[in-house]
């Protein structure tokens, strides 16, 4: 499961499977996202 807080998103992401998951982020700046564990983590930039 992959979480975005900044835009309460999550999605389920099961394995070989490709799952779109939407957002429309209003202001640029960096919005970090996470698996359910926290043990992956990243961030989209937004420009």
């Amino acid at each position: 499961m992959v979480l975005l807080p900044a835009f309460t998103k999550s999605a389920k992401l099961p394995e070989g499977e490709t799952v779109p998951l939407e957002f429309l982020p209003s202001d640029p700046g960096e919005y970090e996202f996470a698996c359910q564990m926290g043990m992956f983590r990243g961030k989209v930039i937004v420009e």
